[in-house]
């Protein structure tokens, strides 16, 4: 550390008293001492002047041990303890006169500014200035010696120094006034804020950060005090998801934004001990506007100025929530559709012994009797029950359905005629058909049966009067409205939609409006499978179906139909007459006794030669010791080996015999995905004619040997 540099420095007060009490005590000595020698009998005046000076001479000596030695050495104190402090302040001090020149520095001025400590005192402060402030720097001076005006005397400020290598640097400066005599002295206490200033700036870099960290997230952020649940600070994300503003944000507790029923829930979830500082969880929350939803919390405890805190994101779920819930009922139909298909398959093949079995005695009782009415009742019986299976596979997407490209508003257009047959003439009938010449990939009869469903439940909605419309739009389904219905595709779509003004439905109803068997119409009204009729026909076409409605507000179901191209629309054929039978041999396999009893029946009654197998297995080794067969009618589904591997094995073994599918899971993707390709299909339940149709079809198509043999 350098040494500090001092001025010539003035005579001490203590030190001048010192040196005159020095002289008069020597004077007065010298005046005794002549007058005792040379004035032996003087006078009394000469007698109390020696007296005096005896006194003078006596007391001298204790004036100067107890208080002129005592002043000295405090002087001497003070100017150790200054320059002391001088040596070993952390902050630079600089004493200047009243023309501005240097007269001490300290080592850490002169270390803080780069010069040399002797080389500074002497010279004008203004080399420690910038140019602008060493300009003005006289003129605040003159002005306070004058008139006292105050710049910088007696108060703290920041200014910007300079160095002896020309570089500026922030320093903290605070001068004070020191009169001695005449003299006028200024001492500055400088202080080197560089670091200070820097940390200072970190600090706005870091509220920065976190300013667009919390204020510029896109999550919704709140901070909250867990001792009063007070909220301390809210992000513009959550001012837009609460609708509440940032002051009326601090004005609330945690409590204000949970639906009062869900209260004691937040408590007692604040009660519990957080998993290593975080607390998470889904709850209702509530916005300003009273509305509810649902969001995902997540809190960690942090330290805000020294006050505990938690701070919070809650992300709004609710979109998330429903397409989730969309998902489980979708997963729940998908269960209930296959539970619905099983349960046909079986019944039509009860349907089918039924329907065979009563179509062979009708035929075989006179006309008129009463046994044939019976019968009669039982046939009818049984188709009502084939619709109904037809309803169940709709629903399970399992019915057969021939696709077509068809004009909707044509359809629609034509069907019209036949809703208002459907309808009373106290519901008024709008057909704002505005989809033009939009085609779709449909079955007309699924399409016409989806509109006959939903104009029913429409009816049944408006039993005195209303409003029914039927509307269609040609529309292009984006991403964002995808990611909003879950199982839509994007792309062009035609959107049919049914709308009533009838009572509407609860959002209780609604979550089960497509469950089979479920129905709010009075017991005996209604099987409770038309909506789930349309679910499946819809799901089948590739579409969408979505409900809309509120108690008093009506219901809209709308159904959204991918478009298709512009291809010609097939045109209906009446069915063949089935030729009559030559004596050929058909293998019929069928896993149901009853079932196969009664087909043989019909066949060997027609004129075939008929054998049976129960399953697979069984007609391969028939196959075997029967070699002349030609065509093999196969149940598609099957204990031990399935029609499908029944085929397949004869086709590996060389057999090119026709075939036959029948299954009561009429066009299902997974049979018909694997069976040759234009193979003849039959759904169950059959009737005779249909049986024989097409029995007759199968025969008369060529073998499949026969064609490449033919070719060759």
């Amino acid at each position: 550390m350098a040494p500090q540099a001092d001025a010539p420095r003035p005579a001490s007060p203590v030190r001048a008293l010192a040196a005159l009490l020095a002289v008069v005590f020597a004077v007065e000595f010298a005046i005794t001492l002549a007058l005792l020698f040379l004035m032996p009998h003087a006078s009394p005046i000469a007698t109390t002047v020696v007296d005096a000076s005896v006194l003078v001479a006596l007391v001298a000596p204790a004036f100067w041990l107890l208080i002129v030695r005592p002043l000295r050495a405090a002087a001497t104190a003070d100017r150790v303890l200054a320059e002391h402090v001088m040596a070993h302040a952390g902050d630079a001090i600089v004493t200047i006169d009243e023309r501005g020149v240097i007269q001490t520095v300290n080592a850490v001025a002169a270390q803080m500014f780069g010069h040399d400590a002797a080389a500074m005192v002497g010279v004008g402060v203004g080399m420690l200035m910038r140019p602008a402030d060493r300009d003005a720097h006289p003129g605040h001076l003159v002005r306070y010696l004058g008139s006292g005006e105050k710049h910088v005397i007696d108060r703290r400020r920041e200014v910007v120094a300079l160095r002896s290598d020309g570089t500026t640097f922030p320093v903290e400066l605070s001068v004070s006034e020191l009169v001695v005599g005449a003299r006028r002295l200024f001492t500055a206490i400088i202080r080197d804020v560089t670091e200070r200033r820097a940390a200072e700036q970190a600090l706005r870099d870091s509220e920065e950060r976190y300013r667009l960290l919390f204020d510029g997230n896109p999550t919704p952020l709140l901070l909250f005090d867990p001792a009063t649940l007070r909220f301390l600070a809210a992000n513009d994300a959550a001012v837009r998801q609460y609708g509440y503003s940032r002051d009326e944000f601090l004005a609330l507790t945690a409590t204000d934004l949970r639906p009062p029923e869900d209260v004691p829930r937040l408590l007692e979830h604040l009660r519990t001990p957080p998993t290593d500082g975080v607390r998470q969880g889904r709850f209702r929350h509530r916005r300003k506007d009273g509305t509810v939803f649902l969001v995902d919390v997540t809190s960690h405890a942090m330290d805000v100025g020294g006050v505990a805190a938690r701070l919070v994101i809650a992300t709004d779920v609710s979109e998330r929530a429903e397409l989730e819930r969309q998902l489980r009922q979708a997963q729940k139909m998908e269960a209930v559709g296959q539970l619905a298909g099983g349960m046909a398959h079986d019944f039509n093949n009860l349907l089918s012994t039924i329907l065979t079995t009563a179509e062979l005695m009708t035929s075989e009782l006179a006309a008129g009797s009463a046994l044939r009415e019976d019968v009669e009742t039982i046939r009818s019986a049984a188709g009502h029950g084939a619709s109904l299976t037809a309803k169940l596979l709709a629903f399970s997407r399992r019915k057969s359905l021939e696709y077509q490209s068809v004009v909707l508003d044509r359809l629609l257009g034509d069907f019209g005629r036949v809703v208002r047959r459907l309808i009373p003439e106290s519901i008024d009938l709008e057909l704002q058909l505005a989809a033009g010449e939009a085609r779709v990939l449909a079955d007309t009869g699924a399409i016409e049966q989806i509109v006959m469903n939903l104009v029913t439940n429409a009816r049944d909605a408006m039993p005195g009067a209303g409003t029914l419309v039927i509307a269609t739009e040609a529309r292009a389904l984006d991403e964002e409205f995808c990611r909003g219905h879950a199982g839509t595709r994007p792309g062009d779509h035609v959107v049919l939609s049914v709308r009533d003004t009838g009572a509407g439905m609860d959002a209780a109803t609604l979550r089960k409006v497509f469950e089979p068997f479920f129905t709010t119409k009075p017991v005996g009204v209604g099987t409770g499978l038309g909506m789930s009729m349309v679910y499946g026909l819809v799901k089948q076409h590739q579409g969408y179906v979505d409900v809309a409605s509120a108690p008093g507000e009506g219901t809209t179901v709308t159904v959204y139909l991918p478009l298709a191209a512009a291809v010609p629309e097939a045109s209906a054929a009446e069915p063949p007459h089935p030729r009559a039978a030559s004596g050929e041999t058909i293998l019929l396999v069928e896993d149901e006794p009853a079932l196969r009893r009664a087909a043989m029946r019909v066949l060997a009654k027609d004129g075939y030669r008929v054998l049976t197998a129960g399953d697979g297995r069984e007609a391969l080794e028939l196959l075997d010791r029967e070699p002349a067969v030609d065509l093999v009618i196969t149940d598609v589904v099957m204990p031990r080996l399935g029609g499908n591997e029944l085929i397949r094995e004869l086709r590996e073994r060389g057999r090119q015999v026709r075939v036959l599918f029948t299954s009561g899971y009429p066009g299902r993707g997974d049979e018909r995905e694997v069976m040759e390709p234009g193979v003849p299909f039959l759904t169950k339940p059959w009737t005779i004619p249909e049986l024989l149709r097409a029995v007759r079809t199968a025969l008369d198509t060529p073998a499949p040997g026969a064609a490449s043999a033919a070719r060759a």
